[in-house]
């Protein structure tokens, strides 16, 4: 009985709708509150300058936070306070957190043409801000683990830090097939608003797709790669021509504001792709100056470079990830058992060297979402 009265009584809980700030109809943010969405932000933009790094780039920094400034009037949310970053990463991405953070990569701004074509994409962002869609994945994400939360209520764990945790990697996951165009339609308003060319985003989104494609033939792919922006933004075919039709239908604009020329001095200067101190990648080889370290991946796979680590893939699934850690051990036999993989089933322990340097491996059993994979871990001391 305990039981079922706990379930009935939270039922209601979860169930709360509030009203769209865009649309006026209503939603479904559970216990995700305004407050509780500025506290995700503030939190997670620390962990996000720690991951991807700043702009080194003051000039474009400043460009960047001023389109801004310009789009922010446009808001239909005026108690956000927004911020506008770029980030030291060569993907082409662009992601927005709770509280209104919203984040560009110079990758990205490589791709853009123009001043408008960013306001598009920093306008699309505020979108999902603005139409509360993360506070609406991160309450679906607490709807579907009901039995945990039911179990949270009756031992009195918080809720809403749970529902924090939940909004952690928001900006990594895919938007849906609605929020999306929702986004885009608000995107296409707040540039209008602002005075930028409401075709900005159009233009933006068939660049995008022409980048995308000469990435897969200079990476010898048949088909087209899903880019970090496009895993969280699926570009469907029908969204440019909708972005089209949302310009059509707003008023005319005279002396739209488009400035490329202004925009290619700001990014002038920027490093293109992988900055030097991340490592770089030439053809099959990742090599990286600050850490003294260079190796070549095997033919059929592709290599991504990334902060935190180096991934080498092929399109039938087998996968290689290098990163480096910190250890309290100069063993490599003692930090695989008992720092990576403590606990974990291992076979095929031996110790080896590479290169001179002492290193260690290990097989162990991983369970994926589609399949049973065998993993071997290497580890080696280099001594950085």
């Amino acid at each position: 009985m305990f039981r079922l009265a706990l379930f009935m009584t939270f039922l209601p809980f979860l169930a709360a709708c509030t009203t769209s700030p865009v649309t006026g109809q209503p939603i479904f943010t559970g216990v995700v509150s305004e407050q509780e969405e500025e506290n995700i932000g503030r939190q997670q933009h620390a962990q996000i300058l720690k991951q991807f790094g700043l702009n080194d780039n003051a000039k474009l920094n400043e460009f960047v936070a001023g389109i801004g400034v310009r789009l922010a009037p446009q808001a239909e949310r005026k108690n956000v306070r927004w911020t506008f970053t770029v980030l030291d990463d060569d993907t082409v991405n662009a992601f927005a957190v709770p509280g209104g953070y919203i984040y560009i990569t110079r990758g990205l701004l490589a791709v853009a043409q123009d001043e408008s074509q960013v306001a598009a994409v920093l306008a699309h962002e505020m979108g999902h801000i603005n139409a509360r869609h993360s506070a609406q994945q991160m309450s679906q994400g607490l709807l579907a683990n009901i039995g945990l939360q039911a179990v949270g209520i009756a031992t009195g764990s918080n809720v809403a830090t749970q529902a924090g945790g939940i909004g952690a990697d928001l900006y990594l996951k895919k938007y849906s097939r609605s929020h999306e165009f929702e986004a885009d339609a608000l995107g296409v308003k707040y540039l209008t608003g602002a005075g930028y060319d409401p075709y900005a985003e159009e233009k933006f989104l068939a660049m995008l797709a022409q980048s995308t494609r000469l990435e897969a033939r200079m990476a010898g792919q048949e088909n087209t790669p899903q880019n970090a922006l496009l895993s969280t933004h699926p570009l469907t075919p029908d969204r440019i021509v909708r972005a089209g039709a949302l310009a059509d239908q707003t008023m005319k604009i005279q002396n739209a504001t488009i400035n490329r020329a202004g925009y290619l001095r700001a990014i002038d200067g920027t490093v293109y792709g992988d900055a030097a101190s991340q490592g770089f990648i030439r053809g099959q080889e990742f090599i990286h100056p600050v850490l003294k370290i260079r190796f070549a991946a095997p033919g059929g796979f592709t290599l991504q470079n990334s902060p935190k680590q180096v991934v080498a893939e092929t399109g039938s699934g087998a996968a290689m990830v290098f990163d480096t850690a910190r250890a309290d051990t100069s063993d490599p036999v003692q930090f695989i058992t008992g720092s990576w993989a403590p606990g974990a089933n291992l076979s095929q322990q031996e110790s080896i060297t590479v290169n001179g340097m002492a290193a260690a491996t290990a097989s162990t059993m991983m369970q994926t979402n589609q399949m049973r994979k065998i993993e071997r871990l290497v580890a080696f001391h280099g001594g950085v």
